[in-house]
């Protein structure tokens, strides 16, 4: 638990630099007591994948159900295989698909705090979001469902997972972190003056003018005999 809105807050640093799966959790009365029906939205992308693999094992632990949930915004026939042909594709990839904790729906909504309320009914213990934005992390923790689910006796626990950095991803901020540590970086002053410097050669004076042509007769000669160099 905990605020993600201060920028040196451990929240924060969690979710930007853990290696690790982080979940952000704001619990509820329950919390690590019952865990018997989890609603997961299966919106895609690999952290809500990371998030059903997880409800799926909270599910074996404590013989419960996960409702994988696809939010539909669209009405019709055609939307509605459309959005299961979605989450039972999510299903495969997490290799869920025939599970006997995991329960598959669409849900039809105008948006998707919309579709998460309308898919929880009031034996939900808990709603698992997967999301990397922090935006919306802090939106879902504190904005994107409805506050009447965290008041009353059937209070919902509400958890934003954000899986591990693949290994392409991890090799980029090492490399970058390198290139910061060993590559000699421009302070704010130089940056100043080599764009002073660039925006002043860059102003069409004798001199650019100059250049410009020297360079352009330079280019007609070799190209009238033919020289590769």
């Amino acid at each position: 638990g905990g605020g993600t809105d201060g920028p040196t807050s451990l929240a924060r640093q969690l979710l930007e630099h853990a290696p690790c799966d982080v979940l952000l959790l704001r619990a509820g009365p329950e919390s690590g007591k019952r865990c018997k029906k989890i609603l997961v939205p299966a919106s895609g992308g690999p952290h809500a994948r990371r998030a059903l693999q997880h409800a799926d094992r909270l599910a074996q632990d404590n013989t419960g159900l996960v409702n994988a949930i696809y939010i539909q915004r669209h009405e019709g026939d055609d939307a509605e295989g459309a959005g299961e042909a979605i989450i039972l594709r999510e299903l495969e990839r997490t290799r869920l698909k025939g599970s006997p904790h995991v329960h598959a729906a669409v849900q039809t909504a105008e948006n998707f705090t919309t579709g998460i309320a309308s898919a929880s009914d009031e034996d939900t213990d808990l709603i698992l979001i997967g999301s990397s934005n922090h935006n919306f992390i802090r939106r879902a923790l504190f904005g994107t469902v409805p506050e009447s689910f965290f008041k009353g006796e059937n209070q919902r626990a509400l958890g934003v997972l954000r899986a591990a950095p693949e290994l392409k991803e991890r090799a980029h901020k090492r490399f970058v972190s390198l290139l910061d540590t060993y590559v000699p970086q421009l302070d704010r002053k130089a940056r100043v003056e080599l764009f002073e410097e660039l925006q002043n050669g860059s102003v069409a004076g004798m001199d650019f003018i100059m250049l410009i042509c020297l360079s352009t007769a330079i280019a007609a000669l070799g190209l009238i005999q033919n020289s590769p160099a």
